[in-house]
């Protein structure tokens, strides 16, 4: 029975030839909507992806426009290239300021400066040179602060013992109890600005020190 099969007229009778014109016509047009609803829904996709994309970035204007960063300034001195009063945004690093200032210099002891902190506003930094403290003593200074009276001759913890304000370094300053960094920077550059102290009373004049714990460092300080 196979022999009698005629697939030719099979093949004819299936090709889109011998459709009838309505019908050829019709599944041209569903084709043809087909083609344009895929066309359609992408375009739609590609919009809504825009929109979002839109929307997140003006949250974020929006946000950043009624929360600005405030600007705080520091005065870095010492071992950087362009040393001078530094402009910061509130929450930025001290390495961001060393970076402002042309970075540091090749005489530079990177490690006397802490860069992940958070310095404050007024504050003034210094970055010591690798000379600073190479033949030092024990008991004398390793840095000198500018404005300050210390040097590597005059030892700024007194044969009593107690830490002499106006010669102690930032670092000294903070084995003092309640005395962290922030608030040790803050008399140096305290008695750079106005001088130095003429009696120990006088550091109340620090933001931070209060009668309270200047009472509690009182018998570990002198003048």
């Amino acid at each position: 029975m196979m022999d009698n099969i005629d697939f030719r007229e099979i093949r004819d009778k299936m090709s889109l030839a011998s459709l009838p014109k309505p019908a050829l016509f019709g599944l041209c047009a569903l084709a043809t909507i087909a083609v344009i609803a895929s066309v359609a829904l992408f375009a739609k996709g590609e919009q809504s992806a825009i929109r979002i994309e839109s929307a997140e970035a003006s949250s974020v204007q929006q946000f950043e426009a009624e929360h600005p960063k405030k600007t705080i300034y520091v005065h870095l001195t010492g071992c950087v290239s362009s040393p001078g009063l530094i402009e910061l945004a509130e929450g930025d690093r001290v390495a961001t300021a060393i970076e402002m200032a042309g970075g540091f210099t090749d005489q530079a002891d990177v490690s006397s400066i802490n860069l992940a902190r958070q310095p404050s506003d007024g504050e003034q930094l210094y970055v010591a040179s690798k000379d600073d403290g190479a033949e030092s003593l024990p008991g004398e200074t390793s840095m000198q602060t500018q404005g300050s009276t210390a040097s590597r001759a005059e030892p700024a913890s007194e044969a009593s013992g107690k830490i002499n304000l106006n010669k102690a370094t930032a670092s000294e300053l903070t084995t003092l109890p309640g005395i962290g960094d922030s608030t040790a920077q803050k008399i140096v550059s305290d008695r750079t600005a106005n001088g130095p102290y003429q009696k120990v009373d006088d550091i109340t004049r620090v933001s931070g020190i209060g009668e309270k714990k200047l009472e509690a460092i009182r018998d570990l300080i002198c003048i």
